[in-house]
């Protein structure tokens, strides 16, 4: 059986939106640098970014998920983190923030007030 090869990235890791291809007319900027394992992403009420961070790929480091705010000036404010991972998904509807972690046959989805309180606005 042939070994599987690994693959190591240089930090920092350069960002270039450049390098994705676009159609003619569009754009990309980099709105986050600096995640670990970003696993999925949502939008509160006022339309703030949230991420998810897994807290571990396939083959790689484990770390803790967590679940982080971008900021205006793409700043991180950590909002949740020492999740179990691997989170697999955040979303939010009319309000609560619900997160999606692996576990069992089906994964598991609970409010991120579970967590944390106070996420929840």
């Amino acid at each position: 059986m042939a070994s599987v090869p690994t693959v190591l990235f240089q930090t920092p890791r350069i960002v270039d939106p450049t390098a994705v291809p676009l159609p003619q007319r569009d754009i990309m900027d980099a709105v986050a640098t600096g995640l670990i394992f970003p696993a999925s992403m949502a939008c509160d009420q006022e339309c703030s970014i949230y991420v998810a961070e897994g807290g571990y790929a396939y083959g790689g480091v484990r770390t803790r998920g967590r679940i982080l705010r971008v900021n205006g000036d793409s700043s991180l404010t950590p909002m949740i983190g020492g999740l179990q991972g691997p989170m697999t998904g955040i979303a939010n509807h009319d309000g609560p923030f619900w997160l999606r972690r692996r576990g069992g046959p089906a994964g598991r989805i609970s409010p991120a007030a579970d967590s944390q309180p106070g996420m929840n606005k």
